[in-house]
């Protein structure tokens, strides 16, 4: 009997400093799918924004008006398109803060109406990951390569997006996944 006993715990030692994630664990699956809803608020607010706030500089009499008036007023065309590329990169930075959670309220205030819009989207339509599948799976470094494909279902159509994901433990036993669009 003691030999049983000393048996299964050598076993489930054994088991539980083997530990890794696999691509299929539920908590792995949700840190995929929060990152790639994230991913996807985010194109969908900058694209919004984009097409209302940029979209009327990229007919080249508008730009050419443009330029011409900021020569003008003492510029030149080249700082008018100068100025423009800045601002789609703030918008971009800024935009990324808000969905990543690391913005401040006059952000937020400001871009309000793309998140919303982004948001709205999201939130009628259903993403999942189906067809996941192991890619490599290495038990000493305790990670495992994956991909899967993401579709999406209501308001967001879009074919399917085949996506590739990491998930390992750090040495301190927190999960971490790293994906790749």
């Amino acid at each position: 009997m003691k030999k049983l006993i000393l048996l299964t715990l050598v076993i489930f030692t054994l088991y539980s400093c083997s530990y890794y994630p696999e691509c299929n664990d539920e908590d792995v699956i949700e840190i995929t799918l929060d990152f790639c809803i994230n991913e996807i608020k985010y194109e969908l607010a900058y694209n919004k924004f984009y097409k209302e706030e940029f979209e009327k500089f990229e007919d080249p009499l508008n730009l050419e008006i443009l330029s011409f008036l900021s020569m003008m007023d003492g510029g030149g065309s080249q700082d008018f398109k100068k100025a423009l590329d800045e601002a789609r990169k703030d918008a971009e930075k800024e935009l990324r803060k808000i969905i990543e959670g690391n913005s401040t309220a006059e952000e937020e205030e400001k871009y309000s109406r793309f998140i919303s819009y982004a948001d709205s989207m999201v939130a009628n339509t259903k993403i999942e990951l189906i067809n996941i599948r192991t890619t490599l799976l290495d038990k000493e470094l305790s990670k495992c390569d994956c991909r899967a494909d993401l579709i999406f279902q209501g308001i967001i159509n879009n074919e399917n997006i085949t996506i590739e994901y990491t998930a390992y433990y750090t040495d301190d036993g927190f999960l971490l996944v790293e994906v790749d669009f």
